[in-house]
């Protein structure tokens, strides 16, 4: 039951910033034909069709949405983007502890500093896909805690967190600039892909790096970043090949230890 409830609860704030997103993307448009008050007019009779077409279900997310109303924006709506800390990223063990309870929240925050750093200004990425990933790592790791103590079963599990999240597909939507940076026509062409492998090769390298060595964290990102960006002919087929876990795994061991 509870586990029904978060992926409820998640699932309506993924709504929330879906209607967001689009309200952004299509603002300047609406509001040179239809004014501001159409453009509100039509967010209006959107919402009473949901509610016409669900009312227990819009009954008990009205007193969801108090709760999740701040985040009734688009995840990269406005401001700098988040520096990298205590959140992310961090060691593939911090991850999977305690059945993942640091998974999905460190992991959103990474994703929305990785876009916001490759040039997107506007996204919507799916926190319940996040924590599908989770559930997938979880169930496929039973001891992963205590495995992961070697490099090579650290690496494994890193490749392990990032093609889970490939296959759920976080990142829905996103809005790229004109003068676009380096990554991003492979995040217009793969965005899940590309930011998998981000991540799973900074979690990678923040596991390999920990008790070792003290980095800074943006460095671990802009490492990965760069590593993924320039070789992505090599992860992209990695990640969506039949045996991704140890084509990318293998990928790791080769940067991992040279890197940031």
């Amino acid at each position: 039951m509870r586990d029904f409830a978060q992926e409820f609860k998640l699932t309506v704030k993924d709504g929330l910033r879906d209607l967001r997103y689009v309200l952004r993307s299509e603002s300047d448009g609406a509001s040179e034909t239809t004014g501001p008050l159409g453009l509100i007019g039509d967010v209006a009779i959107r919402a009473r069709g949901l509610v016409e077409q669900a009312p227990v279900v819009g009954r008990v997310a009205d007193g969801l949405l108090r709760e999740v109303d701040s985040v009734a924006s688009s995840v990269l709506a406005s401001g700098p983007a988040p520096r990298p800390g205590a959140l992310f990223p961090r060691t593939a063990v911090a991850l999977v502890a305690d059945d993942g309870a640091a998974f999905t929240a460190s992991l959103y925050g990474f994703l929305k500093y990785l876009l916001r750093t490759a040039g997107v200004r506007n996204a919507v990425v799916f926190e319940h896909a996040i924590d599908a990933a989770r559930r997938t790592v979880i169930e496929r790791r039973q001891g992963a805690v205590a495995e992961a103590h070697s490099d090579e079963a650290m690496l494994r599990l890193s490749a392990e967190i990032a093609v889970a999240l490939s296959a759920e597909r976080p990142v829905r939507r996103l809005d790229l600039p004109q003068q676009a940076l380096p990554a991003s026509r492979q995040l217009l062409a793969a965005p899940n892909a590309w930011t998998g492998c981000v991540i799973g090769l900074a979690t990678a390298i923040a596991s390999y790096r920990d008790g070792r060595e003290v980095v800074d964290p943006a460095d671990v990102v802009e490492s990965a970043t760069t590593v993924v960006t320039a070789r992505f002919d090599r992860f992209h087929p990695a990640i969506a090949s039949s045996q991704a876990v140890a084509d990318l795994t293998r990928l790791f061991a080769q940067d991992v230890p040279h890197l940031p």
